[in-house]
């Protein structure tokens, strides 16, 4: 999720970054409200089953990102 970021901007970083999982652009910031978010990058990974699986606060490289998702789908 990206807080106040153009939606360009974000599919530019997702391009350029290979990630291919859905990413949220919060423009209002309801959501990082919502979750109570205290830093950015705050990475929330969210189960199928829709409950928050992880939450880490800092810079994640992508092959970190792809760990977390990868343990929440197994």
């Amino acid at each position: 999720m990206f807080i106040n970021d153009p939606p360009a901007e974000i599919a530019g970083f997702a391009k350029r970054a290979g990630l291919t999982f859905p990413i949220i652009a919060d423009q209002s910031t309801k959501i990082g409200s919502a979750y109570r978010l205290m830093g950015i990058p705050t990475h929330v990974f969210i189960g199928r089953d829709g409950l928050i699986k992880e939450v880490l606060i800092g810079a994640l490289s992508k092959n970190d990102m792809q760990r977390s998702v990868a343990g929440i789908l197994n």
